[in-house]
């Protein structure tokens, strides 16, 4: 099968990617595979059952807050009830598989789209299939706009859209055939409903996105509410950087235990970092967004830290992400 991606210009194009890795990433499997893999929770025959609960038990922060995050698997709530999911992408592919585990029901999607609607789709199977168990309402469903708020809210779409951040995570707002679209560290990109100015349902998700805006039209932050978790996440804008500081972080840059060149330079008033100067093969195919002083991401999850040698000149800088740590890359000349 074949894995295809969205081009810029809102067509389907195959998705032109070199082999899997081996590891952390490129494991193909088939729905076969993630029904065994779901019903091993329920009758444990790999792992047995202390091993399950190990994945199944949520890290915790020194200041005692509990992550949604466990060992590979995602545990939290959606509409009231406890779910465990997780998701797969690369080379033009996404999956999903959602489970239910009080209600012993799971929704596996696979889809050949780079970043496409997998997770979504499988929301709304649950929507439809557990209406009757869930506790809670969809929260798309409350406060529905009037037209005159619709006609109001898709004016303003545009200022709306771009770059926002918080800690290490970026929230990107974008336009895609005519909706507000949201990604969160580069993962599905994920269509907005309004629910009255300045505020969306994210479908999908049981998240609600509130616009801050600075006056009347200059949107300067975005907060993230997440159903069950007390906890509000308030992104703003990415700082900019000078002409002075930006020629701080240009120039080549090389590891040699991989014999690779990096090349970084200033395009369109961010960093963008390019491979050998082949744009075919880009590993950052889009510019970087401003995190800190030295800290910058990709949009994802990979942060590109800078080092200073002691004249506080740029030294060189390293790619950190869930896969990769610890590379250095070393600024030449």
């Amino acid at each position: 099968m074949q894995g295809y991606e969205r081009h810029a210009d809102g067509g389907i194009v195959v998705k032109d990617s070199p082999p899997p890795n081996v590891g952390p990433g490129g494991v193909i499997r088939t729905l076969e595979d993630l029904l065994l893999w779901d019903r091993n929770f329920c009758h444990p025959k790999v792992g047995g059952r202390e091993v399950l609960n190990q994945l199944l038990t949520p890290g915790q922060f020194n200041d005692g807050t509990v992550s949604r995050e466990a060992p590979g698997l995602i545990v939290d709530r959606y509409r009231g009830l406890a779910i465990v999911e997780h998701s797969g992408r690369g080379r033009g592919f996404t999956s999903q598989i959602l489970r239910f585990p009080e209600q012993k029901f799971t929704v596996i999607v696979l889809c050949n789209l780079h970043r496409g609607p997998a997770d979504q789709r499988c929301f709304d199977v649950a929507d439809i299939y557990l209406e009757s168990e869930f506790t809670r309402p969809k929260s798309v469903e409350v406060a529905k706009p009037s037209n005159s708020e619709v006609d109001l809210l898709a004016s303003e779409s545009q200022t709306l859209t771009g770059v926002y951040v918080v800690d290490s995570d970026v929230l990107e707002i974008a336009l895609a055939g005519g909706a507000l679209t949201a990604t969160l560290n580069g993962t599905t990109r994920r269509t907005l409903r309004p629910l009255g100015e300045d505020q969306f349902h994210v479908l999908g998700r049981a998240w609600q996105l509130v616009f801050q805006r600075d006056g009347i039209s200059r949107v300067e932050s975005v907060s993230l509410e997440i159903e069950g978790n007390p906890e509000i996440l308030t992104f703003t804008l990415p700082q900019t950087l000078s002409d002075s500081e930006a020629n701080e972080f240009a120039g080549q840059y090389y590891n040699e235990e991989l014999d690779v060149l990096y090349h970084i330079s200033m395009e369109e008033e961010r960093l963008r970092i390019r491979l050998n100067d082949i744009a075919k093969y880009e590993v950052f195919p889009k510019p970087l967004i401003t995190m800190s002083s030295d800290e910058f991401s990709d949009g994802s999850k990979t942060s590109i830290r800078f080092h200073r040698a002691d004249d506080s000149a740029v030294s060189g800088f390293r790619p950190d992400d869930p896969r990769v740590t610890n590379i250095r890359f070393v600024k030449q000349g």
